[in-house]
């Protein structure tokens, strides 16, 4: 996750580095225009000034008379012959003309050729600027794409995330509130007696509620003693027969009228002996 918002907020950072980098180009341009202008105006005005200066000394020199200066002997200007009488033959006027349309000829084709080679250029510097600003429009429209992916991505793991964990604790609730409601009882005899069957009611007769708790604690505590024998009994077999079968075992508790232990219970010899000690406690009190 750290990784994912770190990457979207590196492509964040490019597209507003990007952004500024422009807006600097731009304020530059408009700099370097405006100082341009500027010095064009200064250079016309220092134009102006000095051609006014120039006007006004011209002013004052035209209003002034030149004095004639005589030239020297020897230097007077001689007028040159400019025609020349030149006879040419026919061949010679015709490959002289040839050669000129030639050499006409040769500047036009090179001139062609110039400008083509120059459109050319200018056609694959406009294909490599175009190539390069739509390689840099996927570059970025990839970059937003992986960013969008990954913010897809992040937001369907947070939610499954919180389902999981919405799932877990919905889980342990319920598995809290049927622990509670599971109790740990054994089937209730309906034949079973309370404390007040241990007397008869002939020994009951004449006897106050203490006479008659006492006599209570006395039988009980005979049957306890008498059930504390038959499970230590029950120890002795178990420890030393521990390897008997379960039909063996059943027999044996038959014969000392006990229900058979469960199978579960039986694997444990304390768990086998808690549960033949409650069952002795209920035949005694029956």
């Amino acid at each position: 996750m750290k990784t994912t918002l770190l990457f979207i907020g590196m492509n964040s950072n490019a597209v507003c580095v990007l952004r500024q980098l422009n807006e600097r180009l731009a304020r530059r341009r408009a700099e370097r225009e405006k100082k341009k202008a500027e010095e064009e105006e200064a250079r016309r005005q220092e134009e102006e000034e000095e051609s006014k200066k120039k006007a006004a000394e011209d002013a004052k020199r035209g209003g002034e008379p030149k004095p004639d200066i005589p030239l020297p002997p020897g230097f007077a200007m001689k007028r040159e012959k400019t025609v020349i009488d030149v006879e040419v033959n026919p061949e010679k006027q015709k490959e002289i003309v040839s050669s000129l349309l030639r050499e006409h000829t040769n500047a036009g084709m090179k001139f062609e050729r110039e400008r083509a080679r120059q459109e050319e250029m200018s056609r694959a510097r406009k294909e490599r600027k175009k190539t390069r600003i739509e390689k840099k429009q996927e570059e970025v429209a990839t970059i937003l794409g992986l960013g969008e992916r990954q913010k897809t991505f992040v937001a369907q793991q947070n939610k499954e995330e919180r389902e999981r964990q919405i799932t877990m604790v919905r889980e342990r609730i319920t598995r809290v509130r049927y622990e509670r409601t599971m109790t740990m009882r054994e089937p209730k005899d309906e034949k079973a007696l309370g404390f007040e069957s241990l007397l008869t009611e002939e020994e009951k007769m004449g006897l106050s509620e203490e006479e008659r708790m006492k006599r209570i604690a006395a039988k009980w505590k005979r049957s306890s003693r008498m059930r504390s024998d038959e499970c230590q009994q029950l120890q002795r077999y178990v420890v030393q027969d521990h390897e008997y079968s379960s039909l063996l075992r059943s027999r044996y508790l038959c014969s000392l009228r006990i229900q058979p232990i469960p199978s579960r219970a039986a694997c444990s010899v304390q768990a086998t002996i808690c549960v033949v000690t409650q069952r002795f406690s209920r035949r005694s009190v029956a």
